[in-house]
């Protein structure tokens, strides 16, 4: 059998990084309808960006440089730099946010997860700065490791999706029995 090999390639050889763009706040028209706009404030503890603080009219995403469903997304600017999510749907995001659009051969779960494996030594080299930030540039030429084979990655990214999934669910039945707790304590 032959062994499983793990490559180092640069984040810009495994996808498309896009920054985000925000669509101009004076025109009220792009704002608030059914289109989501990511901005840091929305990446939070969940794996993926289901709802958004701010929406977008069609007006207003047509203007922003859209971001393809399952794509991986990494606040690159400011103190929560590091912080990485991954779209429900198709979506915009903020400049504040690069996003990895993997290309074919490689699984977005597992590009998922790579990231947020080394989150940290991103965030290590922005620390230096009054405002953290790391460019598109510098962020492209980041390496992470990666099967060679994409049926090995899909095997590890449906496995840490899987686990997600599972920490998730956790997550909402005790926010579920701290609400009912609360309920019956308060009565």
């Amino acid at each position: 059998m032959k062994p499983k090999v793990w490559e180092q390639r640069k984040v810009s050889e495994i996808g498309n990084i896009v920054t985000g763009s925000t669509p101009k706040t004076s025109i009220s028209d792009n704002y608030g309808g059914e289109f989501l706009f990511v901005s840091p404030a929305d990446i939070q503890e969940n794996r993926y960006v289901d709802e958004t603080i701010t929406t977008l009219t069609k007006k207003g995403f047509d203007q922003g440089r859209k971001i393809r469903e399952k794509a991986s997304l990494f606040v690159s600017i400011g103190s929560t730099i590091g912080k990485v999510a991954q779209t429900s749907q198709e979506s915009t995001t903020n400049q504040q946010i690069n996003a990895v659009e993997p290309y074919d051969n490689f699984d977005d779960d597992f590009i998922f997860t790579s990231l947020e494996n080394i989150s940290g030594s991103i965030k290590a080299i922005a620390s230096n700065q009054a405002v953290p930030i790391v460019n598109k540039t510098t962020f492209g030429e980041t390496e992470i490791k990666v099967p060679s084979e994409l049926a090995e990655q899909q095997k590890i990214g449906a496995y840490f999706r899987n686990l997600d999934h599972i920490i998730t669910l956790h997550q909402r039945q005790t926010d579920f029995y701290k609400k009912i707790s609360f309920y019956y304590i308060s009565s």
